[in-house]
């Protein structure tokens, strides 16, 4: 048995007997399928197993690497509080129309993260921002948005409806919020209705492909981006996905979302062991409930509400 340090975390490593067909034989206290030899090369390609006690590395000889459990100490978990990320819903939806310009700009002024928005698609395939299938609930118009040309949308009010001081506020461009972003933030891209490459395309043109990361309620959609561009960062969303180790793997995702009403937020410590960076989502508009969700110490929060997101980390902060 030999010791090393991997990140936080103290490792042990107990050599076992070799893979047969992709499993390890390691007797009958260790539970659970090990990664395929053939998927990993090196110690830095260690991956939390479904069992939270354990990692597997592949190297030349198979190897079981055990995680032992680690304190975390009052000034690493404030560390992690101070450092949550706060992702704005829509942009600053609380006090803007959702998914305009203004709505993104209040966001970058208060010097939040990350703001998201929804891609969708017009008739003559310029890439638009907006939430719904048809631009009748937050614009003065009607109809589906892919069965409208990018003419017909930009002359619709998309900020009366929230409040006339609004009414001067467009449809955005998907290049028009990647050139915002560019001054001041970042970008949680949601594919809703656009063709990957289009999307690629304009994130890169604007060179904000590290600045956005991008997410879709449609798995299909984030493998199609992933196998377009392999370094690209991508959320999955742990409710379409059967086990914690199936949302990482099933595209490389470097960010897990869990929703607090239908996840298991106890999840969230694996989601470090797996390498990858955990964010709640977050609509209940209640401090102590958000209070509740960055004291399990999410990387990101994503929220309607960035105000109370930020006051929160702030105490948060202070009280550890």
């Amino acid at each position: 048995m030999r010791k090393l340090t991997w990140g936080d975390s103290s490792l042990e490593i107990a050599s076992l007997a070799p893979i047969h067909d992709g499993r390890c034989r390691a007797g009958p206290a260790i539970h659970g399928e090990f990664i395929r030899k053939s998927s990993w090369t090196g110690l830095a390609n260690i991956r939390m197993l479904e069992h939270p006690d354990f990692l597997s590395e592949c190297a030349s000889t198979c190897d079981l690497i055990r995680l032992t459990r680690k304190l975390v100490t009052p000034d690493q978990h404030a560390n992690r509080i101070r450092l949550l990320q706060i992702v704005c819903h829509c942009g600053a939806n609380y006090v803007a129309p959702e998914n305009t310009l203004a709505a993104a700009q209040i966001c970058f002024e208060h010097n939040y993260d990350f703001v998201e928005l929804d891609a969708r698609t017009s008739a003559d395939g310029r890439l638009v921002v907006l939430h719904d299938e048809t631009v009748d609930r937050t614009t003065d118009g009607s109809g589906v948005v892919s069965a409208l040309t990018w003419s017909e949308l930009c002359e619709l009010d998309a900020g009366s409806w929230f409040h006339s001081k609004y009414s001067d506020q467009r449809i955005p461009l998907l290049s028009e919020m990647l050139a915002l972003a560019s001054k001041h933030g970042g970008l949680y891209i949601e594919l809703k209705d656009v063709d990957p490459q289009s999307m690629l395309n304009e994130v890169a043109e604007a060179n904000m492909m590290q600045r956005c990361f991008f997410g879709s309620e449609n798995p299909q959609a984030m493998r199609e981006v992933r196998a377009l561009a392999p370094r690209a960062i991508l959320m999955a969303r742990r409710c379409d996905f059967s086990t914690l180790r199936a949302a990482v793997e099933d595209c490389q995702s470097q960010i897990i979302e869990f929703d607090q009403t239908v996840d298991d937020l106890s999840e969230l410590p694996k989601c470090r062991a797996f390498g990858v960076k955990s964010m709640i989502y977050d609509q209940t508009h209640q401090v102590a409930a958000m209070e509740a969700a960055a004291a399990l110490g999410p990387d990101l929060i994503n929220v309607d509400r960035p105000d109370i997101a930020a006051s929160v980390r702030a105490r948060l902060t202070t009280n550890s």
